[in-house]
């Protein structure tokens, strides 16, 4: 016991130290990198943790109230720089204070309190070193932290220091990822919409790779920006684009001038952005559409990406768009539907691209079910949006018509052996119609499909998990044959699943699934084993193991189990019987669990509860009668696996039963016995004084063949107290 109370000991200053922020003044302010442009090098990420609030000392220009401060310093490379902090929402205040002098004697040079303040800095002495405070109002020991960074004038203010950008060729992917910013930026001419939005304009240049490309910039915060391009030399520029991020016309190989800006005018102003240029996606047009894979029944979907980001508007004998993107498919049956995660604007063809023939004009939506269609056929599929603001990346998948629309075609699926489904069958409701009124709202069931099993016992288990649609999925159990069916069931799915009971092994039952609300999804679904045991009717009979057979013997879980009867372990409850052997018995949940168990006498119609077991790991029975028939259930809320182990009263539980342990010669030890007192009983009232009164010994007897004999009992599974 000593040994574990010096480690404990050892290891406390050891985390105290590495919880506290050693910056908590200015004698030990952590030094910053300084950026050569605004794009930081490096943010500093700072807390208030092991901190105690205080007013700030020296005083500060912008908080008088207690706060949390860490410091930093940095040596100045130019005349200017701006300190830039943040702090993710939500969360408290932040401010910046920065210093000249020396700690002891600071003199404030600035100060800005914000959510995301930036401190200019002006009249820098090159070389020097200054000062950061960050103060952090209100601020928790957890839960939030502050960045700050130092940086310079942008290195691209003006045309001839913009940077050079290379042509992103993705089709499908619009993410930047160049990092810019527009802080300390000044004006290089008036916007090309309002004049003075422009007043922290940075620049980017490209060499184009084709006749458009697109300038992708993504603002970090919540900032509008404009973008302008620009042909010719810098000096000597022309206009080409005005707030619009898409360039046509251009000549490859010539190089064109991006200028990117916030649309404010006030000065004070800024953003970090993300920014890159594209070309076209390579299905912009009718001649490259991409075919696309139609997942049928029990095929997994294969979702192709996109983005109308990177489209152009097709000249179309119908449905013309701001911006669309080509696909081509083979229909397997009349109906197919295509899905995206976003409104799209849908129009198909038929035909060649050279002669298209409009078959579905522009239907806004996330998916569009297109009739009527010649298997084998191919056509056209044209994806687009209508308007600059719903340009975005984006999936779309598509799905033949559900082959198991009528009962006669119900797809017929196994039950799989164990609790948790192994293998999953893949199904959809897209073109599927209606067969009979739905069992809760007669209009609900306008696309149900149709599944048969054949019962392997009186309880399987239902599972279903749709891909888009949450909590709408219904069916309905059925017995008899096609055209005449009894409902034996109407329900929801509960998490997913949902148990069947009643069940006559042997006979075939019937399944019908729909969605509610006219909505239409894929979804996966499966038949396993029931919880046998979910009542004491079925309780599982245990033998009796020992804890070398926990790898061998089935296990399972509560996960599917019902809550049963009134008791102390009545949530998820799962029932066992045994008929004891002895007076004593033990249980626990191999490889180790904490439940809750209660234990009965009598018949499942007549059962008196003996005694309940809360947040255990293990369980004795004691006070059992030879030869009769004990039931228990078990409480266990998670999903893990685990090995119900029955364990008889040892046969070395008295001491007229002690098992005669070998002897060894040698110094080291060898094994003699794996033992364990699970069921076993008090011998002796006392052991080796009143603090080691033990409640369950066994007994082992040796014969000495020498005058010292040494004994060890090594704890060898982490369901063993320590012994003595």
């Amino acid at each position: 016991m000593r040994r574990h109370i010096l480690y404990l000991l050892t290891l406390a200053p050891v985390l105290g130290f590495a919880q506290s922020t050693p910056n908590f003044d200015c004698a030990h302010a952590n030094l910053l990198p300084v950026a050569l442009g605004n794009v930081p090098v490096l943010f500093a990420s700072c807390t208030g943790v092991g901190i105690t609030a205080a007013v700030p000392s020296p005083a500060s220009s912008c908080v008088s109230y207690p706060v949390k401060s860490v410091w930093y310093k940095f040596v100045a490379t130019h005349t200017e720089h701006w300190v830039m902090g943040s702090l993710p929402s939500p969360g408290p205040g932040v401010s910046i204070d920065a210093f000249s002098g020396s700690c002891g004697n600071l003199t404030s040079i600035g100060c800005a309190q914000a959510m995301t303040p930036s401190l200019a800095l002006t009249g820098l002495t090159v070389g020097t070193t200054y000062y950061i405070r960050v103060m952090m109002s209100n601020y928790p020991d957890i839960g939030y932290y502050a960045t700050v960074a130092v940086v310079s004038a942008p290195l691209n203010d003006d045309c001839p220091g913009a940077f050079q950008l290379q042509v992103n060729t993705t089709d499908h992917d619009v993410r930047p990822s160049v990092e810019g910013c527009t802080l300390g930026a000044t004006q290089s001419q008036p916007g090309c919409t309002v004049a003075g939005a422009s007043n922290d304009d940075v620049w980017y240049r490209v060499t184009a790779t084709g006749s458009t490309l697109r300038f992708a910039a993504q603002a970090m915060s919540t900032e509008l920006l404009t973008t302008e391009w620009f042909s010719g030399t810098c000096g000597s520029l022309t206009n080409m684009v005005c707030n619009n991020g898409l360039a046509t016309g251009l000549t490859i190989g010539q190089d064109y001038y991006i200028r990117n800006y916030t649309t404010s005018t006030a000065t004070t102003v800024a953003e970090r952005t993300e920014v890159e240029v594209y070309a076209p996606a390579s299905n912009d047009e009718c001649a490259n559409a991409i075919p696309l894979p139609v997942t049928g029944l029990n095929e997994a979907t294969q979702p192709r990406e996109m983005s109308t980001l990177l489209a152009t508007s097709s000249v179309v004998p119908c449905g013309t768009n701001l911006a669309d993107v080509w696909f081509t498919f083979e229909a397997p049956t009349t109906g197919v539907t295509a899905v995206s995660n976003m409104f799209q604007r849908y129009t198909l063809y038929s035909g060649t691209c050279g002669s298209l023939t409009c078959l579905t004009t522009e239907v806004s939506a996330t998916d569009h079910s297109f009739e009527n269609l010649t298997v084998g056929t191919s056509y056209f599929l044209k994806v687009g949006t209508a308007g600059p603001t719903s340009l975005r990346n984006d999936v779309i998948r598509l799905f033949a018509a559900a082959e198991n629309d009528d009962c006669a075609d119900a797809v017929n699926l196994p039950v799989q052996p164990s609790e948790i489904p192994s293998e999953w069958f893949l199904a959809s409701t897209y073109h599927a119609t209606q067969s009979l009124p739905g069992c809760f709202d007669a209009g609900d069931s306008d696309d149900d499909i149709w599944f048969s099993f054949t019962a392997t016992d009186s309880v399987q288990m239902l599972h279903a998990l749709s891909f888009l649609l949450e909590d709408q999925l219904r069916f309905e159990l059925m017995s008899g044959t096609c055209g005449a069916m009894t409902t034996l069931l109407c329900s929801d799915l509960f998490q997913d699943r949902r148990r069947l009971s009643g069940l006559t092994t042997g006979t075939t039952y019937y399944i019908r699934m729909y969605f509610t609300y006219g909505d239409r999804d894929g979804f996966r679904v499966a038949i396993t084993r029931g919880v046998r045991n979910d009542d004491c009717v079925g309780a599982v009979p245990l033998p009796f193991s020992n804890l070398q057979d926990w790898t061998t013997l089935p296990a399972s879980n509560t996960m599917y189990a019902t809550n049963g009867i009134a008791g102390c372990a009545a949530q998820r409850d799962v029932w066992y019987t045994f008929t004891a052997a002895h007076t004593s018995a033990g249980f626990l949940l191999a490889p180790g669990n904490s439940y809750t168990l209660e234990l009965f006498s009598g018949s499942c119609d007549a059962l008196t509860s003996i005694v309940c077991h809360s947040g255990t790991s293990r369980s004795w029975f004691t006070g059992l009668v030879p030869g009769t028939q004990y039931y228990f259930r078990v409480q266990y809320v998670n999903s893990f696996l685990l090995v119900p182990l029955l364990l008889d009263a040892p046969v070395n539980d008295e001491i007229e039963g002690a098992i005669t342990l070998p002897t060894t010669a040698t110094t080291f030890a060898t094994e003699a016995h794996q033992g364990w007192t699970y069921g076993a009983t008090s011998s002796y009232q006392e052991m080796c004084g009143p603090s080691m009164d033990p409640d369950d010994d066994v007994w082992f007897r040796f014969v000495a063949t020498q005058a010292t004999h040494t004994i060890y009992a090594v704890n060898t599974n982490l369901q063993f107290k320590k012994l003595r």
